[in-house]
């Protein structure tokens, strides 16, 4: 048995979900949380749950002494800013880090800011024992930033197979309806999704598009609705699953990932699934599109069923074979050996 303290500053979402089942598939250890972040951990299979300090330096010293007060075994720091507050200066325990999706990917990051972010993971690379990624992409660039380090590829895994969670439940045919899920914020990229949503409202008045998810960012919350595109705001895994299940297509369209839960819940309600090609998704035999005209193509052509309808459902279902609970507990059985 292991004593594992999870650190993060997005206890939220995707990356909330991730550690919850994580928790979840390595009952054998003892999981402690030190964390912000919008979801509650009550209930959740901690040992203790601490709240993280307001500052960055607070942050810091608190990691240290969460460690202490453990007696923690093994640090596994979710997220890029949770990595800098266990990893700059000494946590007094090994540590693992999970990016959940390494800032570098974004592709609209200013080349500034690039040089900025990868200097940082560089330097703080000598301090990290392993490093946690959800895709070979993100693991070719665990290798240039941290060379040092051990790396693991753990598989995401649907957030809704768990229990507690009703299975889906079809009612009926699906709707002529299109749902992305996720937080609305720059890395989801809603424009892309809102010229999606004008593309098909011009060629078919009838087809709804909606964004299952908390309206985070303002601005980009308008140039959704604007676009005709309803938001949902944060729902409850119940009633995540009765959207999935009841939407025609899902349709992801994020600027960059490491490998969104969102995509293995749709794929576990077993609807099709369209993604935007990035390169989180290259290999998987998920159908993809280039650009929201592409994706208007594709939207029609699986709302009229056959062949196209077939190819995003297969894609879908195939992933879960890689990617599903027995997968990722054999992966954190190596992790925390």
């Amino acid at each position: 048995m292991r004593r594992v303290l999870h650190v993060t500053d997005c206890y939220s979402t995707g990356v909330g979900r991730a550690v919850d089942t994580i928790v979840g598939l390595s009952p054998e250890h003892e999981h402690h949380l030190l964390w912000a972040g919008e979801d509650d951990p009550a209930g959740k299979g901690f040992a203790s749950t601490t709240a993280l300090p307001g500052s960055s330096l607070a942050r810091l010293r608190a990691v240290r002494a969460a460690v202490r007060a453990t007696g923690a075994d093994i640090v596994h720091a979710h997220s890029s800013r949770a990595g800098v507050y266990a990893r700059a200066v000494p946590a007094g325990a090994p540590v693992v880090y999970q990016p959940h999706a390494y800032k570098l990917l974004d592709p609209r990051l200013p080349r500034a800011a690039r040089t900025a972010v990868a200097a940082v993971e560089r330097a703080l690379g000598g301090r990290t024992d392993r490093v946690v990624v959800l895709s070979e992409q993100e693991a070719r660039l665990a290798a240039r930033l941290s060379p040092g380090a051990g790396r693991t590829v753990l598989p995401n895994v649907p957030s809704l197979a768990s229990p507690g969670v009703r299975a889906p439940q079809p009612d009926g045919p699906r709707r002529r309806r299109v749902v992305m899920s996720g937080r609305v914020s720059p890395q989801k990229d809603p424009g892309w999704l809102a010229e999606t949503a004008e593309r098909l409202r011009e060629r078919d008045p009838a087809v709804e598009v909606r964004w299952l998810g908390s309206a985070d960012d303002p601005e980009l919350t308008a140039r959704l609705e604007r676009a005709g595109v309803s938001v949902s705001g944060w729902l409850p895994a119940d009633a995540l699953v009765a959207e999935l299940t009841a939407a025609g297509v899902y349709l992801h369209s994020a600027a960059y990932e490491g490998f969104p839960i969102s995509v293995l819940d749709a794929a576990w309600c077993d609807a099709p699934v369209l993604a935007r090609e990035i390169p989180a998704f290259a290999g998987t035999g998920l159908l993809t599109v280039a650009d929201p005209a592409a994706a208007a193509d594709r939207v029609l052509e699986v709302l009229a069923g056959g062949a196209v309808r077939e190819r995003a459902l297969q894609g879908a279902r195939d992933l879960l074979r890689e990617m599903n609970p027995q997968v990722q507990r054999q992966r954190l059985a190596e992790i925390y050996a």
